[in-house]
């Protein structure tokens, strides 16, 4: 369950980086959204702001709803977050850290992998607007 909330977590936010090379902060403020169906239906979002936080929220496929705030940073082609509030703090407690490594950038998806997937492996995050954002009272409501 942990990984798959880190996976829900990194997919939201991995469509906010820029090229495999490096980062632009500008390009890191957006919405980007997991799914299982090529974008065409979310079940977990993040949103990056120009501050250096970030939040993620959405429902944990047959599980349940989660909402978390986080920092983070950008090294080189990876964007690490650290909880900051969580809605499950046995899933995903604060102080948890981690790292997304971007692969590339296409026009509505980035592909990445975490810092601890074996460098096979691929994910991807796509685009979405703060209006579909359906979760966001649940980030809202945290503490």
């Amino acid at each position: 369950m942990k990984h798959l909330c880190y996976l829900f977590i990194a997919a939201a936010l991995a469509s906010c980086s820029a090229d495999a090379q490096r980062f632009n902060p500008t390009d890191l403020v957006r919405v980007s959204c997991s799914s299982k169906d090529d974008g065409k239906t979310c079940f977990g979002y993040g949103e990056t702001y120009s501050d250096g936080t970030s939040d993620a929220c959405g429902r944990v496929p047959n599980g349940p709803e989660f909402a978390l705030k986080m920092t983070y940073e950008i090294k080189g082609n990876s964007l690490c977050e650290t909880v900051t509030q969580t809605s499950d703090p046995r899933t995903m407690p604060v102080g948890q850290r981690f790292c997304s490594i971007y692969l590339e950038r296409g026009p509505q998806e980035f592909t990445y992998r975490f810092s601890d997937d074996p460098p096979t492996k691929v994910r991807h995050s796509y685009n979405a607007t703060r209006s579909d954002k359906w979760c966001q009272h649940l980030v809202d409501a945290l503490p």
